[in-house]
């Protein structure tokens, strides 16, 4: 099961609306098809569709397709998109409109629907220091949301704007942001996330696991151990799923003992803690009453 596995039962929230997929090379067609989406268009071409959202780029020249300037209902993100720029551009001119760019949605709602999978900020990698995940696109995606539609809100207000932009350059009206202006009622962004920590996640993994084991004869499942390396997803996620669900920490990964002076996380504790996956299953198994083999 992957992190976006749970548009299984999501692609069908928007009919035959206007889906657009975000991410890396051929993945955003291959999964859009794989989850059942009735009517999708990738980035790639959305964009070859409306080149003037993106001025430094010139897309190729196709023929004008209209399902692709129909409203779009939604958008996907699987992953880390290959163009971080241009993607967050187009996103933030869908996630502001009424689903056709350059057209607002109405104040304070949010029109256009966005999922996104894979929220973990930092994975552990051959390098000292863990590196960014897909988790850093959402961080940019969202702040930039933030600043821009604050500044659009605030623009209607000029009497407010001295206080809060310098005059000297910006993509927004022609100023440079130096904070965010404190909008009453400012409208965050709304974000489907699917992966760990999120619950849709850990209800369709519940789903898919008592349907596993009613293929081999057992009527239900009493408990779940979900291991993990990283306290803020794998084990926030497994406590938040329910009590039948039993969180392992193993400290393979992101989580190391010797730089965080303890053995366990303090904000998202385990349950269970062990040195590796190996030791995890001893102790699971012990757990449950099997009897282990001496090494």
């Amino acid at each position: 099961m992957n992190a976006h596995t749970p548009l299984r039962n999501l692609s069908g929230n928007h009919g035959k609306g206007l889906v657009v997929a975000f991410g890396r090379e051929d993945r955003p067609q291959e999964l859009s098809t794989h989850y059942g989406f009735a009517n999708f268009a990738t980035a790639d071409e959305y964009f070859a569709q409306h080149p003037h959202l993106w001025p430094t780029e010139i897309p190729p020249s196709v023929e004008r397709d209209e399902r692709l300037h129909a409203p779009v209902a939604a958008c996907v993100v699987y992953g880390t998109p290959q163009n971080w720029e241009r993607d967050i551009q187009i996103l933030l001119d869908l996630l502001r409109s009424n689903g056709r760019p350059g057209h607002p949605a109405p104040p304070g709602k949010q029109v256009v629907s966005l999922y996104v999978s894979g929220p973990d900020l930092l994975y552990p990698w051959d390098h000292c220091e863990p590196r960014l995940g897909d988790g850093a696109f959402l961080s940019c995606l969202t702040h930039l949301y933030n600043i821009t539609v604050r500044a659009t809100i605030s623009a209607s207000s000029a009497n407010n704007m001295e206080d809060e932009y310098d005059h000297t350059a910006d993509a927004v009206g022609g100023m440079t942001c130096n904070k965010m202006p404190d909008v009453p009622g400012m409208p965050e962004l709304e974000v489907i996330q699917l992966g760990k920590p999120h619950p849709e996640t850990y209800k369709y993994a519940r789903g898919l696991i008592q349907s596993r084991a009613q293929d081999m004869g057992y009527s239900s499942v009493q408990r779940v151990y979900a291991i993990g390396d990283n306290p803020q997803s794998d084990i926030r996620g497994a406590n938040g799923a329910g009590d039948d669900w039993i969180s392992v920490l193993v400290h393979t990964g992101i989580f190391r003992p010797e730089q965080e002076g303890c053995d366990n996380c303090p904000e998202n504790p385990a349950q269970i803690v062990a040195k590796d996956v190996s030791e995890a299953v001893s102790l699971i198994l012990a757990r449950e009453g099997y009897p282990q083999e001496d090494s």
